[in-house]
């Protein structure tokens, strides 16, 4: 905790309980930074452990339903640049100390439906005072089954992400400004027809959306027996 309000004063003020999980990253020169920081979402789920340590897409990550959303304590340090595969497994080994079952981390490739989204999004020009990426907000209405969506932003293959976890559908970034902000501004709703579409959401970024299928590197979370 002393960590947290050292880093993060503003943060610590508004939220003094502290975050649910932390993912602190190790520098070659020793010092811990900050990665990422959850709150108000309970115990890290598997899946967003992996997620966080490694910043694979969620599509990359299969197994389980029940094993993925099952949930692990604890904060995380990582050493910047330590290769997927070797974090994938020291988290594999900490999931099988904490839950008391063998499970480990396999990669293997597939063929999937994916939605591949290409073009130069529709943005304002980065800011020439602060430097900081141009942003872009896209408002769209999620039913309750969406409401991952709520309150997200970050940059582009972020919100894909996001948005392809909505649809059950890898959804690829190869557009021309990976490192643009894109904010979601989310209004709640209930009707199935409200959900964003992936070609809404290309309309309004003026981007190109195409549907094929890929061959894809993936990696499965399983229980070993």
């Amino acid at each position: 905790m002393g960590f947290y309000r050292d880093l993060n004063p503003g943060q610590a003020n508004a939220s003094p309980q502290g975050p649910d999980a932390m993912v602190l990253r190790s520098e070659p020169d020793g010092t811990l930074k900050q990665s990422s920081m959850t709150f108000g979402s309970g115990r890290f789920s598997l899946i967003a452990a992996a997620q966080s340590l490694t910043a694979l897409p969620r599509w990359k990550i299969e197994g389980k339903a029940q094993l993925l959303e099952s949930t692990l304590d604890g904060d995380f340090v990582v050493t910047r640049g330590a290769p997927t595969k070797l974090i994938l497994s020291g988290l594999a080994s900490i999931i099988s100390i904490a839950s008391d079952q063998n499970v480990r981390f396999v990669p293997f490739k597939a063929e999937r439906d994916v939605v591949v989204f290409t073009g130069t999004p529709k943005l304002p020009l980065p800011d020439t005072n602060t430097g900081d990426p141009p942003t872009f907000t896209v408002t769209v209405t999620v039913s309750d089954r969406n409401r991952e969506l709520h309150s997200k932003g970050g940059p582009l293959f972020h919100v894909l992400d996001i948005l392809g976890v909505s649809f059950n559908t890898p959804m690829i970034n190869e557009t021309t400004v990976s490192n643009s902000m894109v904010f979601l501004n989310v209004e709640p709703g209930d009707a199935a027809s409200a959900d964003p579409s992936p070609e809404k959401f290309a309309k309004d970024l003026n981007l190109t959306l195409k549907r094929e299928k890929r061959t894809l590197d993936l990696c499965r979370l399983e229980v070993v027996k």
